[in-house]
């Protein structure tokens, strides 16, 4: 009689189990349509506030053996010529600049040759996502 009694106990602990995972994925599924709108939505308020991404693939400027990153760099000026020409009051309306990252004392992060701030310098905050 006793191997009976947990021969059902286990059964029907293998039957919630797989119960409870089914109603998980089901419920979960159901849901798929509304996360990948929040998801779209998300990207496109990203997409607004910080204008387009870089293109991929562009590589960034070589550091100097030696080089100091003591003081902020200027970022490069685009070529004329490459670029589409875009009015200053357009520019600002669209793409807000952000404040400048610093230590938790209040000094500035280096910059990068290319103009990033160095976010691997220790004691640096985590770069924004």
């Amino acid at each position: 009689m006793p191997e009976l009694y947990w021969k059902i106990a286990v059964a029907a602990l293998l039957l919630t189990g797989l119960g409870l995972a089914i109603t998980l994925l089901v419920r979960w599924s159901y849901g798929s349509e509304d996360r990948e709108a929040r998801r779209r939505a998300q990207a496109a308020r990203a997409q607004e506030s910080y204008g387009p991404l870089p293109a991929p693939g562009v590589p960034a400027a070589p550091v100097a053996p030696g080089a100091s990153n003591a003081a902020p760099v200027a970022p490069p000026q685009p070529a004329p010529a490459a670029q589409p020409s875009i009015q200053p009051s357009e520019a600002q309306a669209t793409t807000p600049l952000l404040p400048w990252p610093t230590f938790a004392d209040g000094q500035p992060l280096p910059a990068l040759p290319d103009g990033q701030p160095d976010f691997s310098v220790p004691g640096a905050p985590r770069p924004p996502q």
